[in-house]
């Protein structure tokens, strides 16, 4: 975990980041602009905008909360 309670992102390279055994995976999308495509082994667990925010999405993950709550 980070000094802000969220847990932290191992880069392979940059596309890719391994965070908790969750698989980030760095989208294009237009110039500047990003997508965090969160999966786990087979199972994917949507796309996030920011990376704060799958890192907040993999914590509730780990917690035995849902992907929607």
């Amino acid at each position: 975990m980070t000094g802000d309670n969220l847990p932290k992102v191992v880069w392979i390279n940059k596309h890719v980041g391994i965070c908790c055994g969750f698989t980030i995976r760095v989208l294009p999308r237009r110039a500047g602009k990003k997508c965090y495509q969160i999966m786990r082994e087979d199972d994917y667990f949507g796309i996030d905008f920011a990376l704060t925010e799958a890192r907040k999405t993999i914590k509730r993950l780990n917690g035995g909360k849902g992907y929607e709550n």
